[in-house]
């Protein structure tokens, strides 16, 4: 379930609030952009994505690039103590892309040991992901690249 989804198209978020609900059952995103068939460049710029249970902003798939920059991202906090583990911004799955000059705040999971929130990650992305001049605060893992990544 997401707020705002980019389903194999593409567009520009500009200074938006997405607010969700941490404490919901099912898995959350504050933006989900994905292109698996279609090329598809998605931008988000100057928004805030808070209240979510897994995903703040989210790009999927390798037809997808998505630059994601000037917003501020508050997961649900250390008191979190749902089934999801809340992440930031994730490429995943081929997608390409540019985070920067992005404010992650508030990330915790406690559900067990192995798994760990994370600011900015990817897994399985595309060779062309870079990270630049955000700021990350109170979370688990600040940066996590994983699972099969270009570099």
């Amino acid at each position: 379930m997401a707020a705002l989804a980019f389903l194999e198209v593409g567009g520009t978020i500009d200074n938006v609030t997405v607010a969700g609900n941490p404490n919901l059952g099912s898995r959350t995103a504050g933006i989900w952009a994905s292109a698996i068939t279609s090329a598809s460049i998605v931008e988000v710029m100057n928004s805030d994505v808070i209240g979510y249970n897994r995903a703040g902003i989210y790009a999927v798939g390798a037809q997808m690039t998505a630059n994601y920059h000037n917003n501020t991202i508050s997961g649900p906090g250390s008191a979190y103590t749902g089934p999801q583990v809340p992440n930031g911004m994730y490429f995943l799955e081929g997608a390409n892309g540019s985070a920067s000059y992005n404010t992650i705040s508030d990330l915790s999971y406690s559900g067990d040991d192995i798994y760990k929130s994370t600011g900015i990650g990817t897994y399985s992305a595309g060779s062309n992901v870079t990270f630049s001049y955000n700021t990350i605060s109170n979370v688990q893992n600040g940066f996590t690249l994983n699972g099969g990544t270009g570099t």
